[in-house]
């Protein structure tokens, strides 16, 4: 089965606060400290409904169990009212491939 990360098969509401992310970043890698700063740029790329992503790390080690760090988008509108959880490497492919998209868009 595929990854429903893949950029292909991302929703529409998803790529719009993805794409506005992407720009704002200017090819740097998300950080929680900089999605934080950079909010203004994706909290309204879905009209009538907030974005918003929140980072959970790495507990140390030894804990048990040791889940991986991740990054929630929530979008929360009247039409949406969805999570969707990516891991640091797999958001960073994602932004970047919507940055390039974007570049190539606006060369054209």
């Amino acid at each position: 089965m595929e990854d429903w990360r893949n950029e292909a098969d991302v929703s529409p509401d998803v790529r719009a606060v993805l794409a506005s992310l992407a720009v704002a970043l200017l090819g740097r890698l998300p950080t929680p400290a900089l999605l934080e700063q950079l909010a203004e740029t994706y909290i309204d790329a879905v009209p009538q409904h907030r974005a918003k992503f929140e980072h959970v790390g790495r507990p140390p080690k030894g804990t048990k169990p040791r889940p991986r760090a991740r990054y929630t988008l929530s979008i929360v509108g009247p039409r949406i009212d969805g999570r969707w959880t990516f891991s640091p490497g797999q958001l960073a492919k994602l932004l970047e491939t919507f940055r390039q998209k974007d570049s190539a868009a606006s060369t054209a």
